[in-house]
């Protein structure tokens, strides 16, 4: 079995104010699935939109904040 490639997802810009799943486990250091367990278990909010879920990073900063609720 071969293995997939890695794909490298650019880590974007603090001002950006509405993340992807990708994008917000890149800033957070996370695996894309993690997320997505912690948007499940609402723990982390997100809205979807279509297909793409959407979240805010101000919600993905407060759940990374030592004294948040990620902690």
């Amino acid at each position: 079995m071969s293995k997939q490639p890695v794909v490298e997802i650019p880590i974007p810009p603090p001002t950006q104010p509405i993340l992807t799943v990708n994008e917000a486990a890149a800033v957070a250091r996370l695996h894309r699935n993690t997320i997505r367990k912690l948007i499940r278990t609402k723990e982390l909010p997100a809205k979807r939109s279509g297909r793409r879920i959407l979240i805010r990073r101000i919600d993905l900063d407060a759940y990374l904040e030592p004294d948040g609720e990620g902690s």
